[in-house]
């Protein structure tokens, strides 16, 4: 059997490096959040705190994780069925059954994007280099994060009361949320690295003597 070897990214660059170190920090914060609300709710508030300011943070919008007789698990903290009903943000636990469940700091399309935003970044170096200048056109970026944009545009009617011909008044679910999550977040990855490294560039060449 022939081993296959990953090539090596060539030159990780500091900049690559710094948004992906982000990436990894906001993916832990993100899904380590719940489980230490199982330790102690009172002292995960501020991690809570913290999530509003990245998101609404509705509960019927959100994953959870729960806590079962078989261990923990991944789920919708309330039942999808497209239907609406005002929820709280500070709302941060609900039971499943028997089990309780706490819900992660950000809403489902969110954990898409940052999700795939950090898978993304992983996979950049080895697609493109790490110091790439080349910006794709921006036309497939508009159209990556087109499904987000009607998506939650649609539901952001329904939520203000505005019922929608043929569909009345539309809710989204956690799934479709997460889907159109992630294809922004790949955009996002595949767009941030060359524009960030432009923008060195150019500050770079602007800070030489002329």
């Amino acid at each position: 059997m022939t081993n296959v070897i990953l090539p090596k990214p060539p030159g990780l660059s500091p900049l690559y490096l710094t948004l992906l170190g982000l990436a990894i920090l906001l993916n832990a914060y993100v899904f380590l959040t719940p489980f230490l609300a199982f330790s102690g709710i009172e002292s995960t508030l501020p991690f809570y705190e913290a999530g509003h300011f990245l998101c609404h943070q509705k509960i019927t919008r959100s994953n959870c994780i729960f806590q079962g007789a078989n261990g923990y698990y991944f789920g919708d903290c309330t039942a999808q069925n497209g239907t609406y009903f005002p929820s709280d943000y500070s709302i941060i636990s609900i039971l499943n059954g028997a089990d309780v469940g706490y819900k992660l700091p950000v809403c489902a399309r969110d954990v898409g994007i940052y999700v795939s935003l950090l898978l993304g970044l992983i996979a950049y170096p080895f697609l493109f280099g790490t110091r790439s200048l080349n910006v794709p056109n921006m036309l497939w970026f508009v159209l990556a994060i087109t499904p987000l944009g009607i998506d939650g545009t649609l539901q952001l009617a329904g939520t203000l009361g505005y019922q929608l011909p043929i569909i009345g008044f539309y809710e989204s679910t956690n799934l479709i949320r997460l889907l159109t999550g992630l294809l922004a977040g790949v955009a996002l990855a595949i767009y941030i690295v060359p524009i960030v490294n432009n923008m060195m560039a150019f500050f770079v060449n602007e800070s030489k003597p002329h």
